[in-house]
């Protein structure tokens, strides 16, 4: 492996009870983009030798930044090869910054109900809040994911942080790169 980008991470608000998802404010999307990107700065080069460099997208060029979300979303979420155009793209992307990986990551807030206990039936619900880390590392040059874990935590997304500091290197440690 050359060179390893962080995509910016994709946030997302999830309802529990509905599973309506809805993007967060910018606050979380920074949070959680700094989080994983220390993360990663500080997990992968102790635990590997070859690779050469991690580093956040060019702030620069903010239309690759915000065209690689729908990219993500096909290789995951629908599990559907990528069509021409974003094949194209994502050569273009790899041409012009020398990058043979891609660090897709997402983060999942599930909001919810909190627990309780019912003291006439003695019936006992834990909270249904959640963050959800997944994270997946895409070869630009197989055009496939080459690796993908996910973590999860019980807790609210004001605890976003200080989770994501203790889930990123849960995650990212079965990481390995040849």
């Amino acid at each position: 492996m050359n060179k390893m980008f962080l995509a910016p991470v994709v946030v997302e608000q999830v309802d529990v009870n509905t599973g309506y998802r809805s993007p967060v404010d910018a606050r979380a999307v920074n949070e959680a983009q700094s989080t994983l990107a220390t993360a990663l700065r500080s997990k992968l080069p102790v635990r590997t030798g070859s690779l050469s460099q991690v580093t956040d997208l060019p702030d620069a060029n903010t239309k690759t930044a915000t065209d690689l979300g729908p990219i993500y979303r096909t290789i995951k979420r629908h599990s559907a090869p990528l069509d021409a155009a974003q094949q194209e793209q994502l050569s273009e992307f790899a041409a012009q910054t020398g990058a043979s990986h891609l660090m897709f990551c997402s983060c999942d807030i599930y909001s919810g109900p909190g627990g309780r206990w019912d003291p006439m039936s003695g019936a006992i619900a834990s909270g249904g809040s959640r963050i959800v880390l997944e994270c997946n590392l895409y070869d630009i040059q197989t055009k496939k994911i080459v690796w993908t874990r996910a973590s999860q935590a019980r807790a609210s997304a004001a605890d976003l942080s200080s989770n994501l500091l203790v889930m990123a290197p849960l995650v990212l440690a079965t990481l390995e790169i040849e």
